[in-house]
């Protein structure tokens, strides 16, 4: 069974091009608030980053029961594991080819949210406390 054709919704602003087809729908950066709705109802979430400090919002769309295609930096891997499709920055073919086979197929689309849904549950913020207690710890401070 094939999904639902809706719109292609890009939000934030866009690293790989400065132009999209006139069937998309740019909306801009939108309030943290309005994005758990967003990715709640979304068919795929990509998360297009070259650079990226933690990881939140693939995180966060997971947690939200989306499926996600993301790039493989370093802190979004870290944060995602195996819950993320992955695509190098950049490869836009490797995009298209990732979203039309996932979009195309509800099983495999499904079995990727479900992972990210496991990768979200390991996370928490005492886990990530604990961590940053040990590096402080590993560099000879102590609290």
């Amino acid at each position: 069974m094939r999904a639902g054709r809706g719109p292609l919704v890009v939000t934030g602003h866009g690293l790989w091009a400065t132009s999209a087809p006139d069937s998309v729908l740019q909306i801009g950066h939108l309030p943290a608030g309005d994005l758990p709705a967003l990715c709640g109802a979304a068919t795929l979430v990509g998360y297009a980053s070259r650079h990226e400090g933690f990881g939140l919002p693939p995180v966060e769309a997971m947690a939200c029961g989306a499926p996600v295609v993301s790039t493989p930096v370093p802190a979004v891997v870290e944060v995602v594991g195996s819950g993320a499709a992955t695509i190098a920055p950049g490869d836009v073919d490797g995009l298209t080819a990732t979203l039309r086979e996932l979009l195309d197929d509800d099983a495999r689309r499904a079995a990727l949210a479900e992972r990210g849904r496991a990768a979200v549950t390991a996370l928490s913020w005492e886990h990530t406390a604990r961590g940053t207690v040990d590096v402080y710890r590993s560099l000879g401070l102590h609290a």
